[in-house]
């Protein structure tokens, strides 16, 4: 059984319009992603002023534009790139 498609429905109905929200969401960002790694901790507080944990991983939002994102990923001394971004992403 294949997916519905916005055509299959009245057009501008709320099922046409589920139909188009599901494909957008499955839909495969293709964006070449770069990620800066570092075991220097550069972010000390949360956006509440309180200070993060430098014995977890942390990460800059991905930023770019329709071509590339780009993000900073900090991965403490000890741990693997791997293993940090397992964390952060998960927690994401």
């Amino acid at each position: 059984m294949s997916n519905p498609k916005p055509g299959d429905f009245p057009i501008g109905s709320a099922l046409s319009r589920a139909a188009a929200r599901m494909l957008l969401k499955n839909q495969r960002d293709t964006r070449r992603r770069v990620e800066m790694v570092t075991n220097v901790a550069f972010i000390y507080e949360d956006e509440a002023g309180r200070p993060l944990d430098t014995s977890r991983p942390q990460a800059t939002p991905w930023t770019g534009d329709t071509e590339t994102l780009v993000r900073i990923l900090y991965a403490p001394d000890g741990m693997t790139i791997e293993e940090a971004r397992r964390i952060v992403d998960r927690a994401n």
